[in-house]
């Protein structure tokens, strides 16, 4: 009677078992306590550090938030804004105001009107619709330079905040740091809270001194409730400790628990120094314990710097050595007895079955496998032929009487029918790719006949205008195919509409939409001059198309009309990035929007209205449009090119033509963002403002948009 393979297998793994069974022993009782404790120390740091890391994320979230939002928000503009507090009784010099306020502050009604003012002043509201988003904030307010209270959610209990220890030591951090102080119980409200200060610098003044502070109060309780359930059956005590020993709290059950004691000098010495890991240690009790450790890691934040273990924070986990190395004695008994009854004597018939009836079969199994594999993957080497006949014949040679014998001959046929199909597979994946690389090779060619190959002559006749216009653009979409998009309209003899857009994403379904938004520009520019209107018109057309899709799908976009003849420029903006106006003869250059709201991006609301500009143009003005692919082209680090590198750099080549200052923003963005790819389509359109009774100059060649420039 012929064995199955399981059969074989459950007796060579009873013969083969005797030597590992000695080998445990002798491990077991040489290495084993060691290495139980090593998992235990591990397993208790690894629940430390993932209780740290909880605690960790959920402070750095707000200070993210909080990070992002002083940093986006136009806060500092709001700052200078501000008017002090004024009123009947109040001083009007600013150090007489400051020290009276301070005298009669918490006396002060929150009724009075100039209290009632700083609460509803824009600072207070947008501080309050920040915490309503973020409700781990118990309390927010900003000072201006001198820690006079210039907005707050609530009645502060100090009006004046110079003096406070925060309010010094986040003045005197550089931009986007925060000071931040350690974990510390409430007693009166009976929770923990951690305070957060961040610099506020003039954006346009960042070398400067700051011109105010904004404090956050986060309450930590919630967070440290949520942790305390994270495994209540586990016997271990976790708790919160800082640097200086002092224990915090102790999580335990549903419950936070505020505790006044110190864990000894020599332990907190130890895991200050480690930061993260386990030992074992006196934390102060009647016996050792073992103890995983692990620190808190707050971003962006600088904490004093004669207290920096004081405000260090660590999470512990421990258990008394000898309750956590229990099971491990427990074991070695049971071991050790059961060991001491299996016999050596089989070990080495197992071997020799194990090797000549299942060990070599599998092995030439699995040269075949490796064989098929190789082949799979087109394996360069002239050899993986060989190799897979080679190995296939070794199939055809295993007699073993049982199911390997079978699985050989299945296998051997098996892989040869697999050959087959994946050499047919292969030819069709060669012709599928080339026809799709066909297929973006012709919308490439058809979104370049969308672009601008000339640019219209404004004014069509020079004695019609005292200003001309000059044009030059360079396109480079990060794919094959782009979203951005721009375009030149002649809308009289005199005038120009120049319309500017980036579609959501970039690729082919991105290309598809600029060439419905160029039908539409053909279709709609006559029906008005005006760039609002014109904007709302582009919206309410794409809008009906766009809803029809189920992915969402909208276009940031800038409309500007230049009238020659009238030297004024009107403009309106759908959420698109503000082009810069260069004035040559003051040497400066500014964003034609400073602030843009209420002007949603096309396709995304239905009627949407826009806001429209104007502005007076003379000669030697020059306009800069561009798409979010340039100031957001980031370099290894992460960091963006910047709205502020490109003003530096049109500033630097406003003397020039608009060629030139294309060429020149291209070539800083290349230099910054190094070997990395594009990571979004870029548009770039310079417009010109000249005499237009000057000598016109020749319009130099304009190479194919395959190279991404045209010139004017």
């Amino acid at each position: 009677m012929r064995l199955r393979i399981r059969a074989k297998f459950i007796g060579i793994l009873i013969i083969a078992a005797v030597l590992p069974v000695v080998l445990a022993l002798i491990t077991a009782q040489l290495l084993g306590y060691r290495y139980y404790r090593g998992a235990q120390g591990e397993r208790f740091e690894t629940m430390a550090r993932y209780l740290a890391n909880n605690l960790s994320l959920a402070i750095n979230k707000q200070l993210e938030d909080l990070d992002e939002w002083v940093a986006l928000s136009d806060l500092h503009v709001l700052v200078r804004a501000v008017k002090p507090l004024s009123g009947k009784g109040i001083p009007t010099e600013p150090d007489a105001r400051a020290a009276w306020l301070e005298e009669h502050w918490n006396a002060f009604p929150a009724s009075e009107p100039p209290l009632r003012t700083l609460l509803e002043n824009p600072i207070s509201q947008r501080l309050i619709a920040f915490r309503m988003v973020n409700p781990m904030f118990a309390e927010i307010f900003v000072t201006d330079s001198r820690g006079e209270i210039v907005g707050t959610t609530a009645k502060t209990s100090d009006y004046l905040q110079a003096d406070e220890k925060w309010w010094q030591q986040a003045a005197a951090l550089p931009l986007r740091n925060a000071y931040v102080e350690g974990l510390e119980f409430d007693a009166s409200a009976g929770v923990y809270s951690i305070v957060v200060a961040y610099p506020i610098y003039d954006l346009s003044e960042p070398a400067g001194r700051p011109i105010g502070v904004i404090k956050g109060v986060i309450d930590a309780t919630p967070r440290l409730s949520s942790l305390a359930t994270a495994d209540p059956s586990d016997e271990a005590v976790r708790q919160v400790v800082l640097g200086s020993g002092e224990i915090l709290v102790r999580l335990s059950g549903e419950k936070v628990q505020p505790l006044a004691r110190q864990i000894t000098t020599a332990a907190a010495a130890t895991i200050v120094r480690r930061r993260s890991g386990w030992l074992i240690a006196d934390l102060g009790e009647t016996s050792q314990d073992l103890i995983g450790f692990s620190a808190l890691t707050l971003l962006n934040t600088v904490p004093e710097p004669d207290a920096s273990v004081r405000h260090a924070l660590f999470v512990l986990v421990s258990l008394p050595v000898r309750e956590a190395l229990a099971p491990v004695r427990q074991q070695m008994y049971i071991v050790g007895t059961i060991g001491g009854l299996l016999v050596l004597a089989f070990a080495c018939a197992g071997y020799f079955v194990a090797g000549r009836k299942i060990i070599d079969p599998i092995e030439h199994l699995r040269t075949a496998v490796r064989s098929v594999a190789l082949s799979v993957r087109r394996d360069p080497s002239p050899m993986t032929g060989t190799r897979q006949d080679n190995a296939l014949a070794k199939l055809q040679k295993v007699k073993t009487g049982d199911e390997l014998e079978a699985l050989a001959k299945d296998f051997a046929f098996m892989a040869e029918k697999v050959s087959g199909y994946h050499q047919e597979l292969e030819r069709e994946i060669d012709l599928k790719t080339a026809e799709l690389l066909r297929d973006l090779e012709m919308a490439r060619e058809f979104q370049e006949a969308l672009m601008p190959r000339t640019y219209p002559a404004i004014p069509a006749n020079p004695a019609d205008a005292p200003l001309a216009l000059a044009f030059h653009h360079i396109y480079r979409p990060a794919s094959s195919v782009g979203g951005d998009f721009f375009d030149i309209l002649p809308l009289s003899g005199t005038k120009a509409g120049i319309f500017i857009a980036d579609v959501m994403g970039h690729g082919t379904r991105s290309a598809l939409v600029t060439a419905i938004l160029r039908t539409m520009l053909q279709d709609l520019s006559a029906q008005t001059d005006d760039p609002a209107e014109f904007l709302a018109l582009i919206n309410n057309h794409f809008h009906q198309i766009a809803s029809q899709s189920r992915e969402l799908i909208f276009v940031s976009a800038f409309y500007m009309v230049i009238d020659t003849a009238a030297g004024q420029a009107s403009f309106a903006s759908a959420g698109h990035p503000a082009p810069f106006l260069a004035d040559r003869e003051r040497r400066r250059v500014d964003p034609l929007i400073e602030n843009l709201r209420g002007n949603p991006a096309l396709g995304l609301l239905p009627h949407s209205t826009y806001q429209k500009w104007t502005k007076q143009v003379m000669a030697g003005d020059v306009f800069v449009l561009f798409t979010d692919g340039l100031p957001e082209a980031t370099n290894e680090s992460g960091e963006e090119f910047g709205e502020e590198r490109v003003r530096q750099t049109v500033i630097r080549e406003m003397g020039h033509d608009p060629e030139t200052i294309d060429r020149a923003l291209l070539a800083e963005v290349n230099r910054f963002i190094g070997v990395l790819p594009l990571p979004d389509d870029i548009c770039l359109l310079t417009i010109e403002v000249t005499p237009s009774q000057r000598e016109a100059r020749p319009r130099p060649h304009q190479p194919s948009l395959a190279s991404g420039v045209a010139g004017s």
